[in-house]
């Protein structure tokens, strides 16, 4: 089994091709695999700094977006990332924080 971590994909191509694509934003605009990594980079450190660890589980709930990106990465280089559907229901988000030990 390979033992190898989604960002661990992402930063190998921010080191084999750095200025390439990584994520559209539209059809004249993206950002680079450098970038994203950089900015993965930074988030994980703050939520290092804000007290989060390996072992705890850290909910995401936000619209579908670059940040959303930027933060489901970033957790899981520091904890384990729980995403959620922002349109769910306050009830349904309990639940399924409930569940996922959030």
């Amino acid at each position: 089994m390979n033992n190898q971590r989604i960002t661990d994909y992402l930063f190998s191509a921010a080191d084999s091709s750095p200025e390439s694509p990584a994520i559209y934003l539209s059809d004249a605009h993206f950002i680079t695999y450098k970038q994203l990594a950089e900015e993965i980079n930074v988030l994980a450190t703050e939520l290092t700094k804000g007290g989060f660890a390996t072992g705890q589980r850290i909910a995401i709930i936000m619209p579908h977006c670059l940040e959303a990106v930027l933060a489901f990465y970033a957790v899981t280089l520091v904890a384990t990332a729980v995403p959620l559907n922002p349109n769910s229901s306050i009830d349904e988000l309990k639940q399924f924080m409930k569940l996922a030990k959030v």
